[in-house]
């Protein structure tokens, strides 16, 4: 997000988008995947950089040539496709996901575009597994209005941590 002073949680947009994020965790926890596909842009951009440890002096660590997940509309759509076809031993049974999201700043980049950041708390159960792996991160949105809907443009997902603590990246952060 820019330096931008973020809008007021009083603001029509801030609640709008705090409205849609909510929305957005429920529909991914539900595995209501199709719907979830509406709020994303034709021209989506979705992310997910690899986290470096390095010295302080050296920047945050993220780098932009190595992703764990670099996705169009397009991409997710075909992954969306193939947890219906019962062939994604990763998801078959479906992990028991929750997504809590918090830290929500949102601040005007164009007339109908926002900068959106939040934080994201994701919890993950397969099987019988006794503990949920923990996935944290930031995330920093750009959401867009078109036709008076907002939808997600791009999404860079910044994890916590340089090694992932789950399995894979079967789900959607």
């Amino acid at each position: 997000i820019t330096q931008t002073p973020s809008l007021g949680r009083r603001s029509p947009w801030y609640q709008d988008i705090a409205d849609l994020l909510e929305a957005e965790a429920v529909l991914l926890d539900r595995r209501q995947y199709d719907q979830w596909l509406e709020l994303l842009a034709p021209d989506l951009v979705y992310r997910c950089a690899a986290l470096l440890t390095v010295s302080s002096h050296a920047g945050a660590g993220y780098t932009d040539r190595t992703f764990h997940l670099d996705e169009t509309l397009a991409s997710l759509k075909l992954r969306i496709e193939r947890l219906a076809t019962g062939s994604a031993w990763a998801e078959d049974p479906p992990s028991r996901v929750r997504r809590f999201v918090t830290s929500i700043q949102v601040a005007p980049r164009t007339p109908d575009e926002l900068e959106v950041s939040s934080n994201l708390l994701l919890t993950r159960l397969r099987l019988d597994w006794a503990h949920p792996h923990i996935v944290t991160c930031e995330r920093r949105d750009v959401w867009r209005q078109s036709e008076g809907t907002w939808l997600l443009r791009t999404r860079d997902i910044l994890l916590d941590q340089t090694s992932l603590a789950t399995d894979n990246l079967s789900f959607f952060l």
